[in-house]
């Protein structure tokens, strides 16, 4: 599933999930353009990709995501937890109840 952000000029963000669409969900490539950034795009594009995965995902679905370095608490306001690794980032899970 895949979510895009559009302005008058053109693609500005865009995200998509990936996975098996049974029992795991992983976020990928949330993108917002730099100077887009700031306004919310990032979690409408999320919120949007959530919503979508959430009424296919049974319940013990995994979402999941690698955040960039330092993008961690963006995705804690959407009830990611940190599984800390010594690669790039973070990986980070939510479990759907």
């Amino acid at each position: 599933m895949n979510v895009t952000c559009q302005s008058e000029s053109g693609l500005i963000g865009m995200g998509r999930v990936v996975g098996d669409g049974v029992l795991y969900f992983y976020l990928q490539d949330i993108i917002v353009l730099p100077e887009w950034r700031g306004q919310g795009i990032g979690r409408l594009i999320i919120e949007a990709l959530l919503t979508e995965a959430k009424k296919i995902a049974p319940e013990g679905a995994t979402h999941g995501l690698m955040a960039a370095h330092d993008k961690e608490a963006f995705y804690e306001k959407f009830g990611f937890e940190q599984r800390p690794t010594n690669r790039l980032g973070a990986e980070m899970t939510q479990f759907i109840l």
